[in-house]
């Protein structure tokens, strides 16, 4: 699954998905251990803040394909390197 499609299903509901080092838990969209994007009655919200090359363009991908209600500033931390930190590692059974 490449992460449009991922995207995609997190538009349409899905609430669990993986797609290299994005996925869905619930109502988040999270990339590494940094959530992108969430939604909540029904709407998108977007984090905006500037991470990475790579996170921008799942940004812009969530900007094309989400409809998203509001953009927010996330967090200043990006646990790009979470799994190297301690921080959980995610596999697929993890999420579907």
């Amino acid at each position: 699954m490449t992460n449009r499609d991922l995207i995609k299903s997190f538009k349409n509901g899905a609430t669990r998905g993986v797609a290299s080092h994005l996925y869905i838990k619930g109502d988040e969209l999270i990339n590494y251990s940094t959530v992108i994007a969430y939604r909540k009655d029904g709407k998108f919200y977007l984090n905006n803040r500037k991470y990475s090359s790579s996170t921008s363009k799942i940004q812009s991908y969530c900007r094309q394909i989400l409809d998203i209600a509001e953009e927010y500033e996330g967090d200043s931390c990006y646990y790009w390197n979470a799994g190297y930190m301690g921080a959980p590692q995610i596999s697929p059974k993890d999420v579907y």
